[in-house]
């Protein structure tokens, strides 16, 4: 088969001069005459600013449709490029260099797109058939009337039902609804345990069906040749990004390729859809039976664990038997894979891998699971279990318990479980699990199937089979089999379990004691956390199905998008309500079943959906009828005529004179039929209607709304659109009119152009001095004369003196001024300019600022300051004193210098009089004439010591 085109953007096969519209899933070319056809969108956004409103919006999408023409809608289809021998149709390469999302997203407008304001969404949906036209809106219609618009232009007959009947069409209108019907709805009961399990209800109603009216996600692209609407699919795969429903907008979207840019648009339009809503109740109901089971990791670290629960079941059963009459317990135990490097392998250890242990030298042989007795009342048997059981040892820290958590789902019939009771699974370990891919360390590649291998013995046959399961699986089991799992963790893995909580719905955690001895109040509490919240979950829901929750909870009020509701007591009721939506129409006579339960209940609510997509009209289609010429079917009012044939009636004959006919609404070789703005009928183009004004011209190449816009409003609101092009009234220029040639605005008050400090441009100044702002440029703190200019409104208007004495010369100068008078000026503002002026030999002083609001803050003194003559008195005291006192000062310091030298002298004099002392004593100059001197020797002579004194 041939490859598709897809490129974003690139033009859509077409007859007729129309635009293809892809419907249920595959595009067919359209060979309806005039009637038929809604405007197409723009090709072209260039300098279009965001409006301020829907339609102003709109318009600006469709700026210079005239100077860059609209589209190649209308162009023939270029024929497929054949499939490669080999390796059949391959999706087109994605253009070269950056991606989308890194060259240019840039959101122009987010207005709302509603009925009967601004852009017509039905419209402008170009809607080719009455189906297609019941896709765009909740709100459309199609006139299936014969006669119906104008003759000289195309009238959509895909519209609101009001404009269709305000235009003639009551009683040929298609306008399907969705509706809804409540198939089985039993009470909620009370209570569980006085009851069979088919008598129990929990949620209502039980089955519902649904007959919905989709509304698809319509998405318009566009490049400078030409425009399609296109599917979300295709728009994500094009735009490489999620598209969310229930958003609105126009996105310009670069994309970059070999040798040019392409400039594509979007307009996605995901309008709100022909919602149908029912109400969900459920309710936990009082004495429901419980089964648990208690599956426990027997690996030597939890020795300890297994002594404290020996008695467990008889304690167990008296505090369960508190919330329930009908309580059933069972047991099951695990270690690892009994292989390398997950356990001991080795021939010695075979029977006991404690051997050498010196902490713990005997112990069982590892296992991965054993059921060791399925779900009883006689808890006597689980004491009796629990006490044969020994521990085991495996070589690596984490342990095998999620294998043995989806055995004990998946093998019912052996574990035991009712339908009719709640299914609590207790796992209690103090290590982390192997999960999905771990079991590659042992050479096990074998994915997990889900099923159950538990052999005559009641033990995990596939453990050295198949790899250990991931988490998903473990959801989607114990989900199935309306089990909630309980995490009994030590503090140290407490982190890890939690989060597993987060990916495993109806799964709860809570700290194990290393021992163990608080496991029972760990089960009552996490039975009556499961018991206090009630969860829907939806499973088997189709792609183009929408499901929007609505919880109603215990405090009466409502949250929307929320789907639980928590902090319940046993038998309380909660209501949710489920809106419910279609975006596409599947193949004809196709339906879908999808299920909404509650988290851990057995009770579901079963939703059959059937899809409202065919018009009533299109059954009574006539073949070959007169109103076509004989030459098409008459359907919903239109004709789609047969190959070979077009026009509005099929009244005109492809092939020569066809494309004579396609040439006359031709403004050039080359450019599409009717400028793509419109339908070629035999020679003539009739251009479509359009609500933001008219199109018009030999090829439809001319409108007055594509003009350039100033701040969302057409040629700035001062001239007109003509054929894109905005004619300014007099006194404006630019391409917008935006420009004013007047000067009047910028002379300010002074009578100067912008007061002398800028220049006027398009009827506003733009200063040039630094610091100078406002209107005119008449504010400017910083410049110099500042203080001069605001002195004469200080004066006139404190004073009423200067020269604006004038009052209302005053008033006009001075509006902006603010003047407050103080009796002390402040001066440590930085932000405020100090300044002066002599006034009558005096001083007066004032402080000028700006304020945020445009206006000038000035702080005057009451009072000029004024100095006064000083006294003659004070001048000859102050004389008379200070030589007095430069007097004493000075006889201070000749008495201190003399002070100062007598004691120097007195102290020379002392140190000579000490010198002399030979005047009371013997004559220094005198010396005896005789001297001795001692020498202490000591020598050897004949073997004699002698000592002696010399002389």
């Amino acid at each position: 088969p041939p490859c598709a085109a897809g490129r974003g953007g690139g033009s859509a096969p077409s007859g007729a001069g129309r635009t293809d519209i892809p419907t249920h899933g595959h595009a067919r070319p359209s060979r309806r005459g005039a009637g038929s056809s809604a405007p197409a969108a723009p090709a072209q956004l260039r300098g279009a600013a965001p409006a301020s409103s829907s339609a102003a919006a709109a318009a600006a999408a469709q700026k210079a449709a005239g100077r860059a023409r609209p589209g190649r809608a209308a162009r023939p289809p270029r024929p497929p490029a054949p499939c490669p021998a080999e390796g059949g149709c391959r999706p087109p390469p994605p253009p070269a260099g950056p991606p989308p999302l890194l060259l240019l997203r840039l959101l122009l407008l987010a207005a709302p797109l509603q009925p009967g304001r601004g852009l017509n969404l039905c419209t402008s949906g170009s809607a080719t058939s009455c189906e297609e036209c019941l896709l765009i809106h909740p709100k459309c219609a199609w006139c299936s009337k014969e006669e119906f618009g104008s003759t000289k232009s195309i009238t959509s007959r895909c519209d609101f039902l009001q404009n269709l009947i305000a235009n003639g069409c009551a009683g040929a209108i298609e306008n399907p609804s969705s509706s809804i019907s409540v198939v089985e709805n039993v009470p909620l009961s009370s209570k569980g345990s006085d009851q069979t399990h088919l008598d129990v209800t929990q949620i209502t109603p039980q089955k519902v069906a649904l007959n919905l009216r989709p509304v698809r996600c319509s998405v318009t692209s566009g490049t400078t040749q030409g425009s399609r609407l296109l599917g979300c699919k295709a728009f994500r795969a094009m735009s490489h990004e999620h598209v969310s429903f229930g958003m609105e907008m126009l996105l310009l979207h670069v994309v970059g390729q070999a040798d040019f840019l392409d400039l594509f648009w979007f307009a996605l339009r995901t309008y709100p859809s022909d919602r149908t809503s029912f109400r969900v109740q459920v309710r936990q109901v009082e004495d429901y039976p419980v089964d648990l089971y208690y599956l426990m990791d027997l690996s030597l670290s939890m020795n300890d664990d297994l002594d404290n629960i020996r008695n467990l079941g008889t304690k167990l059963a008296e505090e369960m038997r508190k919330l329930t009459s009908n309580f059933r317990l069972g047991f099951g135990s695990f270690v690892d894979k009994n292989i390398s490097p997950f356990s001991y392998t080795a021939p010695r250890y075979q029977n006991n891998p404690c051997i050498g242990y010196k902490l713990f030298p005997s112990c069982v042989p590892s296992f991965g699971f054993r059921h060791l007795l399925s779900l009883t009342d006689k808890v006597d048997r689980f004491n009796e279990e629990v006490q044969k059981q020994k521990v085991s040892r495996n070589r690596d820290a984490p342990e095998g318990g999620f294998d043995a958590i989806l055995q004990a789902a998946v093998c019912k019939e052996k574990i035991g479980w009712r339908k009719e009771a709640s299914h609590l699974l207790v796992f209690t370990t103090d290590d982390v699990p192997h999960i999905a891919l771990d079991g590659k360390l042992g050479g096990l590649v074998q994915p997990h199937d889900g099923q159950c291998h538990l052999n005559e013995a009641n033990e995990y046959s596939a453990s050295s089979q198949l790899d250990y399961p991931s988490l998903a699986l473990l959801g989607e089991k114990l989900a199935e089999n309306n089990i909630h799992l309980i995490f009994a963790v030590t503090k140290s893995h407490y982190v890890l379990y939690k989060n597993f909580t987060a990916l495993i719905p109806g799964t709860t955690v809570e700290i194990l004691h290393k021992d163990s001895k608080n496991i029972i109040e760990l089960i009552v509490k996490a039975y009556n956390s499961i018991r206090s919240k009630v969860e829907l979950t939806v499973w088997d829901s189709p792609e183009d199905i929408g499901l929007t929750f609505t919880a109603t909870c215990q405090d009466g009020l409502s949250y929307p998008g929320l789907r639980k509701c928590g902090d319940l007591k046993i038998g309380d009721t909660v209501s949710f309500e489920v809106a419910v939506e279609a975006r596409s129409c599947p193949a004809e006579d196709t339906s879908h079943i999808f299920t909404i339960k509650p988290a851990g209940f057995r009770d579901t609510l079963e939703v059959a959906v059937t899809y409202n997509c065919l018009c009533g009209c299109t059954g009574r289609a006539t073949p070959a009828s007169g109103k076509c010429s004989g030459n098409g079917t008459y359907a919903c009012g239109l004709c789609e005529c047969d190959a070979g044939y077009l026009g509005a009636r099929c009244e005109c004959e492809e092939g020569a004179s066809g494309d004579m006919h396609h040439a006359m609404c031709r403004e050039a070789e080359g450019k599409p039929l009717c400028s793509g703005r419109g339908e070629c009928s035999c020679n003539q183009c009739l251009c479509h209607e359009s609500e933001f004004g008219n199109i018009y011209g030999p090829f439809c190449e001319c409108d007055d709304f594509s003009c350039a816009r100033y701040k969302g409003v057409l040629c700035s609101g001062h001239g007109e659109c003509h054929c894109g092009e905005c004619k300014c009234h007099a006194g404006y220029i630019g391409d917008n009119c935006n420009c004013s040639t007047e000067t009047d605005s910028c002379v300010s008050s002074d009578g100067q152009m912008c007061s002398g400090r800028g220049t006027c441009v398009c009827g506003k100044c733009q200063c040039t001095e630094p610091g100078a702002f406002g209107e005119t440029c008449e504010k400017c703190p910083t410049c110099p004369g500042v203080c001069s200019t605001k002195r004469d409104c200080i004066e006139c208007k404190l004073f009423n003196s200067g020269r604006l004495a004038d009052n209302q010369t005053c008033q006009k100068h001075c509006k902006d001024e603010i003047i407050t008078t103080v009796d002390v000026l402040e001066t440590d503002d930085p932000n405020a300019i100090l300044c002066a002026y002599p006034v009558n030999n005096c001083v007066m002083k004032f402080t000028y600022s700006e304020l945020a609001s445009g206006k000038s803050n000035l702080t005057v003194l009451k009072e000029p300051a004024c100095s006064s003559a000083p006294s003659a008195v004070t001048i000859v005291l102050a004389v008379i004193g200070s030589v007095v006192l430069i007097g004493i000062i000075l006889l201070g310091l000749w008495k201190l210098l003399v002070t100062i030298h007598d004691r120097r002298e007195f102290d020379r004099f002392q140190s000579e009089r000490s010198r002399a002392r030979y005047e009371m004593a013997s004559n220094p100059l005198y010396r005896k004439p005789i001297s001795t001197h001692n020498v202490e020797f000591t020598f050897n002579k004949l073997n004699k010591s002698y000592n002696g004194t010399v002389d």
